[in-house]
């Protein structure tokens, strides 16, 4: 009997091969069966899985049937899978091998058949795979060959630099040129091409593979253009200069609520203040909108600045009236004291006796007697609390008259006395401390406003100050700190000018030891913060509205002008990427501005929204390596299909 499968494969052959049709039927009728049995003859081989020897005859059968039927989703499916084995670079025709091998072995065992016979049948089924299949096969063979490399760069991070995936533009180009050209040559000699065709294919590839990165590059910038909003192009921007500040994005609401009242976000980073004067020196929408939110917030810097002395230091009253203030208050609250202890009998010491021998005593003592009277106190009681405390308040008098005087001598000559009184009657009544303590009398209150007032002074130093107020009473230290608060408010008012004049007198070393001793270390951080605060308002104000950052604001300008950019080439590729830069200036032209509008608004926000912290946060993400491994590219070629020696076709420069 006729072996039909034989002579029907062999027809299918000369049939392929183009042989006349009068030699097919010569040869049909010299094997004794007419064109009929071979057309009609089918195998049927039920014993054997589909993926073979039915698959095979159902291959065979359907391409020499008229119509010829589709390929169904198995077949899709199969033909996608040997064309991924068979598109690996360089092990892709051992495994392609491997599979069809593997295949065929098992089909033997489970059928018995010889392994020639299912030889044929496998390719058969190839066959009619690569033509009722090969789109699926095509998309198999690229992915094949770009799959496994990008996978292996996207997996290790040594890798990924081998293959050009990482690093700058310059190293992407001379790592992809180099695996190109090295995993080319290695291909094409898997693929049984000679050492000629690896040589060829090595320099191809090596090109295509160093190109392969400017490529992406560019398509990964129009990609952006297209898909992202201007909104989201913004937020990169500012992402790239907060990284640049080592700021993360979820920090950043908590940082600026800490830096204090009215902090934009272009306040905390120099990177970000640059950005900032780069949006600024562009006219359009993104300079107004810098430009108004810091001269708004200029305008309010003195209000800042007297709310944080306020708030640590004081506010200032009108001194004739907070002198009759505190007078009142203290003498109300002594008047008891004093009362209970005036009577008290005081033991005439030798320091008592002292003062009251020197010529300025007892002048003191000859008006405390007069005071007392016009007091309605009765002086004839002898050496009492309230006769002392009398002359110590003319020896006051006279010491705050020589101060207004300039005689310095006299004031401190009464000053020591009226000490040396108080003290003695302090050791003697303890109770007169209290009382003095609570009212220093009119005349101490005005000279501790007096002294506060000169409380940042040169001539007064920390120790000086820590003195001075080691000998105050309550009333006095109160007066002193209401000086000191009007020292500061004479400086304040609604320019700039007066928020600088307070920042250069309170962040002097000296001056910050004297508010801790006057206002304790807490309130002074809580000043100074304040105070650092506006200069970094100031520094930003200079930036973005002023000219002494030009050069920064010149640099930073070349970010966010994409027209300025330029090429300055006149060669081949030169000229492409002039073509290119022109487009993209174009492009830039219509979206530019409204890119660069977020991104001022975002610098100048001074309470970001979730949205905008989440725009930030995800530009901050470190970015993807390139979409494919660069070395894959030449590997590519037109129709999916493995090309034996060189997998891409070059025309007439492919070896003969």
């Amino acid at each position: 009997m006729a072996d039909l499968a034989r002579i029907k494969r062999n027809v299918a052959k000369m049939v392929d091969m183009g042989a006349p049709e009068g030699d097919i039927d010569g040869y049909i009728a010299a094997e004794g069966v007419t064109v009929d049995d071979v057309r009609n003859y089918s195998e049927q081989p039920a014993e054997l899985p589909n993926d073979i020897m039915t698959a095979a005859s159902n291959a065979s059968q359907q391409l020499n049937s008229e119509p010829p039927s589709g390929p169904s989703m198995h077949d899709r499916a199969q033909s996608f899978a040997r064309g991924f084995i068979e598109g690996v670079p360089i092990a892709g025709p051992a495994l392609s091998g491997f599979q069809k091998g593997a295949e065929v072995e098992l089909a033997r065992l489970i059928s018995g058949k010889p392994r020639e016979e299912l030889q044929q049948a496998e390719d058969a089924r190839s066959q009619f795979l690569e033509q009722k299949a090969g789109n699926e096969r095509m998309a198999g063979n690229i992915a094949g060959a770009v799959v496994p490399l990008t996978g292996l760069g996207l997996s290790s991070q040594i890798a990924g630099r081998a293959l050009g995936m990482t690093g700058g533009l310059g190293s992407q180009t001379l790592m992809g040129g180099l695996s190109g050209a090295a995993i080319s040559a290695a291909d094409t000699k898997a693929r049984g091409g000679s050492n000629e065709d690896a040589l060829l294919n090595s320099a191809v590839g090596g090109g295509l593979g160093g190109i392969a990165p400017l490529a992406f590059k560019g398509l990964g910038a129009g990609w952006n253009a297209l898909t992202k909003s201007s909104a989201q192009r913004g937020a990169q921007m500012v992402a790239k200069a907060a990284t640049e500040d080592e700021l993360a994005a979820m920090a950043l609401p908590g940082a600026m609520k800490a830096n204090g009242p009215d902090t934009m976000l272009m306040d905390m980073g120099d990177n970000l203040q640059t950005l900032a004067g780069g949006l600024a020196a562009n006219r359009g929408p993104a300079q107004k909108v810098l430009r108004d939110a810091i001269a708004t917030r200029d305008k309010a810097a003195g209000s800042r600045v007297a709310t944080d002395v306020a708030q640590n230091i004081g506010t200032p009253q009108e001194l004739g009236a907070l002198t009759e203030q505190i007078v009142a208050a203290q003498k109300a609250a002594a008047d008891p004291l004093y009362a209970a202890v005036r009577p008290a009998q005081l033991q005439p010491t030798g320091n008592l006796r002292f003062v009251f021998q020197t010529p300025m005593g007892k002048d003191a003592l000859r008006q405390a007697i007069n005071i007392a009277r016009n007091d309605g106190f009765d002086p004839s009681s002898g050496l009492t609390v309230g006769l002392v405390d009398y002359a110590k308040q003319a020896l006051d008098d006279v010491a705050n008259a020589a101060t207004r005087a300039g005689k310095n001598n006299e004031a401190r000559q009464a000053r020591n006395l009226a000490r040396i009184l108080a003290k003695e009657a302090d050791q003697q009544v303890p109770d007169y401390a209290k009382a003095r303590d609570a009212f220093a009398g009119p005349a101490q209150v005005l000279e501790a406003i007096d002294q506060g007032r000169g409380a940042f002074a040169r001539d007064m130093s920390p120790a000086d100050m820590k003195r001075l107020m080691a000998d105050m009473t309550v009333s006095e230290k109160d007066a002193f700190l209401q000086g000191a608060q009007t020292a500061v408010a004479d400086l304040l008012g609604n320019s700039a000018n007066d928020v600088a004049a307070v920042r250069t007198l309170l962040r002097k070393p000296y001056n910050e030891a004297k508010l801790r001793e006057l206002i304790g270390s807490e309130a002074t951080d809580d000043l100074l913060r304040g105070i650092d605060r506006e200069l970094i308002f100031g520094k930003s104000g200079n930036v973005v509205a002023k000219n002494s950052e030009t050069a920064r604001r010149t640099l930073a300008a070349e970010m966010v002008n994409p027209q300025k950019k330029d090429v300055g080439s006149i060669s081949t590729l030169g000229v492409i990427l002039a073509g290119i830069n022109k487009a993209r200036g174009a492009l830039g032209a219509t979206l530019q501005p409204k890119v660069n509008r977020h991104a001022a608004e975002l610098l100048s926000s001074k309470n970001l929204s979730p949205a905008q912290v989440q725009q930030i946060n995800a530009a901050q993400r470190p970015p993807m390596p390139l979409p494919i491994a660069p070395a894959s590219v030449p590997l590519l070629s037109k129709d999916g299909s493995p090309i034996p020696m060189i997998r891409i076709p070059y025309g007439d420069l492919a070896p003969r």
